[in-house]
């Protein structure tokens, strides 16, 4: 299962949702997933879109 989290402007915050696989947790955001991550069990980040993607550095 994965998890997806949110960021407030201080810090990572879990959403509440759970899903199968980071592809449909990904599709269920749509268009809105700035500032959204999904994350899998072991806290390692699958996909983000934000200026804080550690991903992009």
């Amino acid at each position: 299962m994965v998890k997806t989290q949110y960021y407030n402007g201080k810090e990572w915050i879990f959403t509440g949702d759970e899903w199968p696989n980071y592809q449909l947790a990904w599709m269920v955001l749509g268009g809105y997933n700035y500032n959204h991550r999904v994350v899998d069990e072991n806290g390692k980040v699958l996909i983000e879109n934000s200026e804080f993607n550690p991903l992009k550095q």
